[in-house]
């Protein structure tokens, strides 16, 4: 099994963008985290002409830049201005 990073990033409409950043021309996106890496599995397939099930994902999430657009960094990280 071949395995690959598939860099998620939340984009401002809500959806989720998905690329491999060991071959960045195979994105794709989705509603939800799910959808996005089913998508990208599908697409990393079609595009090394393998089967979906030799392929593995190890997602990274990034986080925005320039301000929190409502995520939060987790339970006990304050996120930018605030204070604990």
């Amino acid at each position: 099994m071949k395995t690959y990073t598939a860099r998620l990033e939340r984009e401002e409409d809500g959806r989720w963008s998905v690329e491999l950043e060991e071959e960045p021309r195979v994105h794709t996106w989705g509603c939800t985290v799910d959808q996005a890496l089913a998508r990208v599995r599908e697409a990393t397939a079609l595009w090394f002409q393998v089967a979906e099930a030799s392929i593995g994902l190890v997602p990274r999430p990034v986080l925005p830049k320039g301000g929190s657009h409502g995520h939060r960094l987790g339970p006990s990280s304050p996120g930018p201005g605030e204070v604990t």
